[in-house]
């Protein structure tokens, strides 16, 4: 696995390799500092934060699912959490803590097809979230089968399950063609999941998003699902078109545009279209937010999304 390093950062331990892109984005952040195994201490006690009415007061940084998460709990939704492309896993080893911290039992997955899947569990491990979080060898899609993944060694966060997206890459690093297990989210729900009425998902598989969420149709209508996208246009326009499939979520589902420095509700059709355009051309590629419509005191979570 290379130079492997420790990485302390905002309350959590993270293995990166030193030669991935990933050590370079968290060695930036004035929060993160390379450790020591011996110096790994500690950071939190469950039930430490457990919230309180005001628990959110200030708080305009937090992530979607945290949001997300907080807004269930406050409703009376059990729900559990897909992180779908994890990566190096700060996202939902972030919300496992998040969830020991408050005292909640809610389950984690993890999903990383890539070599950086063993550097995952160890930090899953040495954030002592074991009992609720579980890392998941495979990639997320809209069909259960073998397919090849483009893993980029020195970029592992830019790695796919489209030639598309790494091709344009190779003239600055090799690229490993490696075959990986596929699933949908429906399979592995029904498999292998608890019956919560709430799923909160994170989907970040540099432009198969749209493929997993074909893959969740079944579990769209069985449980209340709030999610986070990707917007990648010219990569998912290479099995669909992104603008119809935005127009089918928002009969379904309130959306958001959570592209960096803003955040605005999508309404009619034509802010749609006009989004996806702007995307295609953005260096940063936004992220969509999903609250459902029927979801209990949706305008609650939308109001906390957008100030946040």
């Amino acid at each position: 696995m290379g130079d492997v390093r420790l990485i302390r950062i905002a309350g959590l331990y993270l293995y990166v390799n030193r030669g991935d892109w990933p050590y370079g984005r968290l060695m930036a952040d004035p929060r993160s500092r390379e450790v020591a195994e011996a110096e790994a201490d500690p950071l939190w006690v469950e039930n430490d934060m457990a919230p309180a009415p005001t628990w959110d007061a200030g708080k305009k940084d937090l992530p979607f699912a945290a949001w997300a998460s907080l807004h269930c709990h406050r409703v009376g939704l059990d729900f559990d959490f897909l992180d779908i492309g994890a990566n190096i896993g700060m996202e939902g080893i972030g919300q496992a803590t998040l969830n020991k911290r408050c005292g909640w039992k809610n389950k984690v997955y993890l999903f990383e097809p890539g070599d950086i899947f063993e550097l995952v569990a160890r930090s899953v491990e040495r954030n002592r979230v074991g009992d609720i979080a579980t890392v998941v060898h495979a990639a997320l899609s809209d069909q259960v089968r073998r397919e090849r993944f483009y893993f980029l060694p020195r970029s592992s966060g830019g790695s796919s399950l489209l030639p598309e997206k790494v091709f344009g890459l190779s003239h600055r690093q090799e690229i490993e063609e490696i075959e990986v297990e596929t699933t949908t989210v429906d399979r592995f729900v029904r498999d292998h999941m608890r019956p919560a009425p709430a799923l909160i998902a994170k989907v970040d598989t540099e432009g198969v998003d749209f493929k997993v969420l074909a893959g969740m149709r079944e579990t769209m209508k069985d449980r209340m699902v709030i999610a986070q996208i990707e917007l990648i246009p010219g990569l998912v326009e290479t099995y669909a078109s992104p603008t119809e499939r935005l127009k089918e979520l928002a009969q379904s589902f309130i959306l958001i545009n959570a592209g960096p420095g803003q955040r605005k509700r999508l309404v009619p059709s034509s802010e749609i279209e006009a989004f996806v355009e702007d995307a295609r051309h953005s260096v940063h590629p936004p992220d969509v937010c999903m609250i459902p419509r029927h979801l209990p005191k949706a305008a609650d979570l939308l109001e906390n999304i957008l100030c946040g």
